[in-house]
């Protein structure tokens, strides 16, 4: 592949932060990715925001899902304190308010999690205003379902999609890439081999691998595999990996 490989902040820096959250993705920033992960749902009432679990147990300790509850509701919760107490008061963020505070410059992988009936106003919607900050040149959506694939086609052709690998084979998601001719995909240890990468790249398919945080491992990902991004919970140790590969490095420091 042509272009330089991706420091995928994997929910931010949320090997340092609470993740998901405003000062993870800030973190990250400042540490040096140059591409945030984030997970998008909808509440109760049809607002987008960043969280990553079906329920809240594991953040708060409170088994209510995201999509059962209102904005309003949503957001008297703490989701900083059971990382490190200094985090105290930090909330779940709308998805448009951590754009809104990202520079343009920053790449985005943007996950859609379904835990409710699927809906296409959810979809919809995320691409809305994924497209109102310039999407389409700055990352991708990574996709789980196919029929997602499908509804985004038809409402944005241009629009970057990613597959998600999950459980499926590494022969069952390169041949799903290549039906749909996606410009990303997200594998797992069971398609990380040089041989289904290199396949990957012959169609032209950047690949990013979830996830790593050893840099022996993301010496090996970079240097042996030619992973195109790798998504770790700390990308100042991607960096550091970079600067000894001699990688080019961008740092964003623009938050206007």
């Amino acid at each position: 592949m042509t272009q330089l490989p991706w420091i995928i902040a994997h929910r931010g820096a949320s090997g340092y932060y609470p993740e998901n959250t405003l000062p993870s993705f800030l973190g990250a920033v400042e540490l040096g990715a140059t591409c945030v992960e984030m997970d998008i749902q909808p509440t109760a009432d049809k607002k987008l925001v960043v969280f990553h679990d079906k329920t809240m147990e594991r953040i708060v300790g409170v088994p209510k899902k995201i999509t059962d509850l209102l904005w309003q509701e949503v957001i008297q919760y703490d989701v900083g304190r059971w990382k490190a107490p200094k985090w105290e008061g930090t909330k779940i963020p709308l998805f448009k308010e951590v754009l809104e505070k990202l520079p343009r410059s920053m790449k985005l992988n943007l996950e859609l999690k379904y835990y409710s009936p699927k809906d296409d106003w959810f979809e919809g919607s995320v691409l809305e205003v994924a497209l109102e900050y310039d999407l389409p040149s700055r990352g991708y959506l990574a996709i789980k379902h196919v029929e997602t694939i499908s509804f985004v086609k038809k409402r944005a052709p241009d629009c970057p999609l990613g597959l998600l690998q999950k459980g499926r084979t590494p022969k069952e998601i390169f041949d799903l890439c290549c039906k749909w001719d996606l410009p990303f995909v997200q594998i797992r240890r069971t398609a990380l081999t040089s041989e289904w990468v290199d396949r990957f790249h012959e169609q032209g398919i950047r690949v990013n691998f979830f996830y790593s945080d050893d840099p022996e491992e993301m010496k090996h990902l970079l240097k042996d595999l030619k992973i195109d991004g790798i998504l770790t919970n700390y990308p100042d140790r991607a960096v550091q990996v970079f600067q000894e590969l001699g990688l080019p490095l961008t740092k964003y420091k623009d938050f206007s």
